[in-house]
């Protein structure tokens, strides 16, 4: 049953995401019109390496509305909540997922980890960055086109 829920509530975020409002976000004296929530972000790199060709493409989306985050790390669907705080700042929490045994999940546990451990962040030239503390970005984005259009 937690799994169909997980399952309805990952495509009502897609669903959504098309109808996401713009705002801006600026950072590092570069100002994009991308907003951080209620925009569908595809994973593109993960502890500095790139992450390509995987089905499914892992992904994350905030929603606004409600403050949930939801996704597909690479096999699972998870969900849970987030808050932003400062400027900067956001915080993942209670992040749960379908438990689908898959080849390969070394990518999927590492993307849940980073998640979970993320503090900060930053939109720059259209990329979504997570980060812990000042060290090096943890997981780069790109605004999953697809969806989009």
């Amino acid at each position: 049953m937690k799994t169909k829920a997980l399952f309805l509530f990952t495509c009502i975020l897609m669903l959504t995401a098309c109808k996401s409002s713009k705002q801006t976000t600026s950072s590092n004296n570069n100002t994009t019109s991308i907003s951080l929530t209620d925009t569908p972000w595809k994973l593109v790199e993960l502890q500095g390496q790139k992450i390509t060709d995987m089905t499914p493409q892992p992904y994350l989306y905030l929603d606004s509305k409600t403050n949930r985050a939801g996704g597909n790390s690479g096999c699972n669907g998870f969900g849970g909540s987030y808050t932003l705080e400062n400027d900067y700042g956001i915080k993942l929490s209670g992040l749960i997922s379908t438990m689908k045994a898959c080849p390969d999940m070394s990518t999927e546990k590492a993307f849940l980890k980073v998640l979970e451990s993320v503090d900060n962040y930053t939109i720059v030239n259209g990329v979504l960055s997570l980060n812990k503390a000042k060290m090096a970005t943890l997981a780069k984005f790109e605004v999953d086109q697809s969806v989009m259009d």
